[in-house]
C-alpha cells in the first residue's frame, strides 16, 4: 500500500479555497504585491484549467449524443 496517497484534486482545491477566503490581509506592501502576483498567476492556472475541462465537456457530450443517434446538427447542444 502507497504510505503517501495521491490527493484528490477537488478535494485539495476546495481545502485551498477555504484557506484563500480566511486568509487575513498582508502585512507589508512587498506581502501584498507579492500575493497579488501568485493570485494573478493562480487565477490563469485556474481559467486554463477550466477552459480544459469545457473542451472535455462538449466533447463527451457530442460523444454521448452520437451513441444515442442523435442528428449531427443536434449534438452537443
Amino acid at each position: 500500500m502507497d504510505a503517501h496517497p495521491v490527493p484528490d484534486a477537488l478535494t485539495e482545491a476546495a481545502r485551498f479555497s477555504a484557506l484563500l477566503r480566511d486568509l487575513g490581509p498582508a502585512a507589508t506592501e512587498d506581502e501584498t504585491l507579492a500575493r497579488i502576483t501568485v493570485f494573478e498567476e493562480l487565477k490563469a492556472t485556474l481559467t486554463a484549467a477550466q477552459a480544459q475541462e469545457a473542451v472535455a465537456f462538449a466533447q463527451l457530450r457530442i460523444t454521448r449524443d452520437r451513441l444515442n443517434n442523435v442528428p449531427v446538427h443536434k449534438q452537443g447542444i
